[in-house]
């Protein structure tokens, strides 16, 4: 019990000082520890490393804010547009925390397990209607998903050689609708 009590002061400790420090980037093994009042061989012990640490920290963040997302009241949109909202929300919550999520995104796509891919994968099976098996639904969201990632981590750069800017509401929302054309095919392709 003590393992959980210690975990849980870790996460809280860290959350505390992603959300308050000026260079989240910046935040030490020594400091997290030492703000969780606990030895800093237990960020090893209890998650492997700070990465890890990291990592669950902001997706805890990340998570509360997706308590705040519903589809209530939009029934009747199409798998498709259901997906586009939520890579919106996803987006706006990416842009929001950009200096915590950028601390994240290396060690996600290269280290942690592939799990955000399954967020969106009942969207896509939706949209396909079994005209597609599950693992080519899978390869879908996990481009989908790992696309995203690089392009919100190297925001710069991305515009630079593409120019859109997602920062810019009206060019992000454009991204995400192209990005979702050429993975699940346009309006024309559904008909």
């Amino acid at each position: 019990m003590q393992s959980d009590d210690t975990r849980n002061q870790l996460i809280h400790a860290t959350k505390e000082l992603l959300l308050t420090v000026q260079n989240p980037e910046k935040i030490t093994a020594r400091q997290i520890a030492s703000k969780a009042n606990v030895n800093l061989a237990m960020i090893n012990y209890c998650f492997g490393s700070k990465d890890e640490l990291l990592k669950k920290s902001i997706d805890e963040i990340i998570a509360c804010e997706f308590e705040q997302f519903s589809f209530d009241g939009k029934d009747n949109l199409t798998p498709k547009e259901k997906l586009k909202m939520l890579l919106y929300h996803v987006s706006e919550v990416t842009i929001r925390y950009n200096s915590i999520t950028r601390l994240s995104v290396p060690y996600t796509l290269l280290n942690a397990p592939i799990e955000i891919p399954y967020g969106i994968l009942p969207y896509i099976k939706a949209h396909f209607q079994k005209r597609k098996d599950e693992q080519f639904c899978k390869m879908i969201a996990y481009e989908i998903v790992a696309f995203m990632q690089i392009a919100f981590y190297r925001t710069k750069d991305f515009c630079l050689y593409s120019g859109i800017n997602l920062q810019e509401q009206t060019e992000l929302k454009q991204f995400i609708d192209s990005q979702l054309d050429l993975m699940l095919g346009d309006e024309t392709d559904e008909k």
